[in-house]
């Protein structure tokens, strides 16, 4: 990109980041930070396209038809969806990953309330039979 392109547009808030707190240190943790990472770098790209066109259309910043013709190609190799669809598709893909959260937090309590009970059923188990034995005696 030429010295003349306008840097990133400040004061714009940047999409919202993992907590690294919010979920343990998983592969598929860190696969989706790493993502997270690049459609953010992806997207601050964009955005430094978008204000150099527009910086061009409005006059501000000579036409550069090489640099412009780049631009259009590079932005034809990206996916485009439908706001609708893909808004769609992003909930779709939210609610399966919460209830992929939800039933691992459950399986998870479930494991630990039969972890206790079998603990609570050797401990207080050993009582009930010896009861049980002196019965006979």
């Amino acid at each position: 990109m030429p010295a003349a392109a306008p840097p990133s547009v400040r004061g714009r808030s940047a999409p919202r980041r993992l907590r690294s707190h919010a979920f343990p240190h998983t592969p598929v943790s860190s696969h989706l930070q790493g993502m997270q990472s690049a459609a953010t770098m992806l997207a601050s790209r964009v955005r430094v396209l978008h204000d150099y066109v527009a910086a061009v259309a409005q006059g501000t910043l000579p036409h550069d038809h090489a640099l412009l013709r780049q631009i259009a190609a590079l932005l034809r190799q990206l996916p485009s969806a439908e706001p609708k669809a893909f808004d769609h598709e992003h909930l779709t893909e939210v609610n399966d990953t919460l209830l992929l959260m939800y039933l691992t937090a459950m399986t998870k309590g479930t494991v630990q309330i039969q972890d206790l009970t079998d603990r609570l059923n050797t401990v207080h188990g050993d009582r009930q039979s010896r009861r049980a034995m002196r019965g006979f005696f």
